[in-house]
């Protein structure tokens, strides 16, 4: 077993345990996978209710949002047409 197959083997069994990284893997939303595990401890510690660490988290997802949104804008429109040449 190589070292790339031992690595994907080990993500596999830790997504295996936890049901929400694997779903969250599954729809490719690496930025809420990244995100969620502290901002669950701060919710635990500050004793969130369900509604308010749904907000904040929903408030979270929008700002990334936001951020892409701005980077697509700033891009060029020269990058991202293509160029006649006569």
């Amino acid at each position: 077993m190589t070292k790339a197959e031992r690595n994907t083997a080990a993500h596999q069994a830790e997504l295996a345990i936890d049901p929400l990284r694997t779903q969250l893997a599954a729809l490719h939303l690496s930025y809420v996978l990244q995100q969620y595990e502290a901002l669950a401890t701060e919710a635990a510690a500050q004793h969130w209710s369900h509604v308010d660490y749904l907000e904040i988290k929903s408030n979270v997802v929008f700002g990334k949002f936001v951020l892409i949104r701005r980077q697509a804008v700033a891009e060029p429109v020269c990058c991202r047409s293509p160029v006649v040449r006569l």
